[in-house]
């Protein structure tokens, strides 16, 4: 992939004959593993031309394969529990404009450890991506509970910040800017800059009824203060959507309805609630515009896969950012993946990630077969998630992958 400076919307896009190759990767994995040997390996043995590394993560609790048994441990956990934060000492200039500030992970105290992974991946011959997901922190969330999506009965949501909320909107901007103009990153990757999928899609209550999945959703739509003040400012009234998913949701407490439509369907054929999903997706739009402006650094924005219900309009998206990942591993949602090259505007505006260990990829062979179709396709770049997860066969599997598309090309 290469960085082509006179793209139509006045930043660089992509232009791709062979896809680059890239690996996501937590930096505490890598440290654990020993940042030296790690980004070695992901060079000289696997043939990586870059990483993508979390500098703003979601909390996560994950077992790392690789280390069960090892020799390295108890130093480095095999099972290990992060919270939601900040893998890089934030300049406190960028916040001055909010109360919200980076939590820094504890793991690393006063080091600034993306700013040395850059340098030392940069000495390797790897570039470096910083991967920013600055609205899944429930330690935020916790501290400044009024930034939070609240649902429909007024409960707020454990760990999202409200896309909505003029501070988190500020907090988002200014983690980009600071990464982009304090670190030697070669783009910024953003992650659920959205509304998501709701508390109840993730975690379902145990009720006793038949929810389905879009009713699910449907509970966890932000009714917050900012949400409905957007929603009265375009002449939508907050009031009668909600009304419309009280209703349904009292339709199948009372078992009149089996609750087994398709979200879409839901939405697109009711009037109050279309016009609030609109007003969600305006939402979003303009807060990447907003992160746009404060970008220095190509822009790159994960997909959601079910758009309509995150509140991304790709096709409004599109014009604030210099391409898509496209998160693989989910058979059922494949049929989408053509629309977003689609609007997108083909696949060199497109990096394809691959999951490639269990339950997603089960075999060398398959591996090899979905590499080479992702390079025959044209897709800017080639991503394999996630590096501390991988069983060690699974890397020689992504190792031979990536030879054999290189080869063919």
């Amino acid at each position: 992939m290469s960085i082509n400076l006179a793209a139509e919307n006045g930043g660089p896009c992509y232009d791709a004959v062979v896809p680059r190759f890239l690996f996501h990767a937590h930096p505490a994995d890598l440290e654990a593993e020993g940042l030296e040997g790690a980004l070695s390996r992901l060079r000289g043995e696997i043939g990586m031309d870059g990483i993508s590394v979390d500098a703003v993560a979601p909390a996560r609790l994950v077992l790392r394969p690789r280390l069960v048994g090892s020799s390295r441990a108890p130093k480095a956990m095999p099972i290990v529990s992060n919270a939601a934060a900040a893998w890089f000492q934030p300049a406190s200039r960028h916040y001055v404009n909010t109360r919200l500030r980076p939590n820094v992970a504890a793991e690393i105290k006063s080091r600034n450890l993306l700013a040395r992974m850059c340098e030392d991946a940069a000495a390797g011959g790897l570039t470096v991506r910083a991967i920013v997901d600055p609205l899944d922190n429930a330690t935020l969330a916790s501290r400044h509970e009024s930034a939070a999506c609240i649902d429909v009965f007024g409960r707020p949501h454990e760990s999202r910040l409200c896309p909505s909320q003029p501070e988190v909107r500020e907090f988002a901007a200014a983690l980009v800017e600071d990464i982009s103009a304090n670190l030697d990153v070669e783009a910024i990757e953003l992650a659920n800059v959205e509304f998501g999928a709701g508390l109840y899609a993730e975690h379902p209550p145990i009720s006793g009824l038949p929810f389905g999945a879009s009713e699910a959703a449907l509970l966890g739509w932000c009714f917050c203060p900012a949400c409905r003040q957007r929603a009265g400012e375009a002449n939508v009234d907050a009031d009668a959507a909600a009304s419309e998913i009280t209703q349904r949701i009292a339709a199948i407490t009372e078992l009149r309805s089996s609750a087994r439509a398709e979200f879409a369907a839901i939405v697109v054929e009711n009037t109050v609630l279309r016009a609030y999903s609109g007003i969600r997706a305006a939402t979003v739009t303009s807060l990447l515009k907003l992160i746009r402006g404060r970008c220095g650094k190509p822009l790159v924005v994960r997909v959601s896969y079910d758009p309509l219900q995150s509140g991304q309009d790709l096709a409004a998206i599109r014009v604030h950012c210099d391409g898509f990942i496209w998160p693989g591993g989910r058979p059922e949602v494949c049929d989408r993946q053509s629309r977003v090259v689609e609007i997108a505007g083909g696949p060199q505006r497109v990096d394809m990630e691959i999951c490639c260990h269990p339950p997603h990829m089960w075999d060398g062979p398959a591996m090899v077969a979905t590499v080479h179709e992702a390079a025959l396709a044209g897709y800017a770049a080639v991503r394999f998630s996630d590096y501390g997860l991988v069983p060690a066969p699974c890397l020689e599997w992504v190792r031979q992958a990536i030879r054999f598309a290189r080869r063919s090309a």
